[in-house]
């Protein structure tokens, strides 16, 4: 955009508004450079939408007043409002408390025979006023929008977003946790004593399906001869060739004591014949 266009041209006033900040701090030979950044920071404002300008210069100032968004924005009311070179000077002094404007408000008139304005010239507290002087319903703030992430049921309404170079951005949905696996279930179980690190084991399946040499590797679970040694239950108990509870084993135990038992009369008896004999 030339620098013509970057100028805001008020009707029926000869006023152009033209404003540059002072680069009297810098060398010269970057003066041209700094000029340059400055009218390419204009097209950027002049391409934003009013609301969202004016929405960013409201206070507070974390980063300090917002001077050439603050200028630019004053000069395109005066544009649309007709504003007169007099008048503004008046409201300029009267804002400012003083009679004299400064050096470099008022630059001498273009070919065009228009007095050019810089704005920038003011100090912050004259700006600001200037700024705040436009009525309020002139000053309409619009807010940027916010993209926020989709989530819950806006997932299943909007499938898809768009960047602004046409991308189509597809919604991450996260990856379904693995179902854990289910825990062996198992209808026999003996127990099995190491043969390298003499540790008891509990296993599946009966003792004599057992090989005649078992070692911690070969248990279904994959443990190593490190693995502590199991306990058994509080209700648990084993015989040496069984397993089961406490109450099938006491009922077997005592089955087999039973037969096991010798009357010992029958034995005295024996011994009598024999003497007898």
């Amino acid at each position: 955009m030339e620098m013509a266009e970057t100028r805001l041209t008020i009707r029926r006033a000869s006023m152009l508004f033209d404003n540059v900040p002072s680069f009297d701090h810098l060398a010269k030979k970057k003066h041209a450079e700094a000029l340059a950044q400055h009218r390419a920071w204009e097209d950027l404002l002049a391409r934003q939408p009013e609301g969202l300008l004016h929405n960013a210069v409201s206070p507070p100032h974390a980063c300090g007043l917002p001077r050439q968004t603050l200028a630019f924005l004053i000069a395109k009311d005066c544009t649309r409002s007709g504003t007169e070179f007099d008048d503004l000077m008046r409201i300029i002094k009267m804002l400012s408390g003083t009679a004299s404007l400064p050096a470099r408000l008022v630059q001498p008139a273009t070919s065009s025979k228009a007095t050019v304005v810089n704005l920038l010239a003011l100090d912050d507290e004259t700006l600001w006023r200037l700024y705040v002087d436009i009525p309020e319903q002139c000053r309409p703030k619009e807010k940027p929008k916010v993209h926020r992430p989709l989530v819950g049921a806006a997932l299943k309404t909007k499938k898809r977003r768009i960047r602004f170079d046409g991308t189509i951005i597809m919604p991450k949905r996260p990856a379904p946790a693995p179902a854990p696996e289910p825990a062996p279930v198992f209808d026999n179980v003996c127990w099995v004593c190491c043969d390298l690190c003499e540790k008891w084991r509990r296993i599946p399946g009966k003792q004599e399906d057992l090989p005649d040499r078992w070692a911690c590797i070969d248990h279904p679970d994959n443990i190593t001869c490190d693995t502590p040694e199991e306990e058994m239950e509080v209700d648990e108990k084993w015989d040496g060739e069984t397993h089961g509870r406490e109450g099938e084993l006491c009922e077997e135990a005592s089955t087999e004591e039973g037969d096991s038992q010798v009357d010992d009369s029958e034995l005295w008896g024996e011994e009598d014949d024999d003497k007898e004999s």
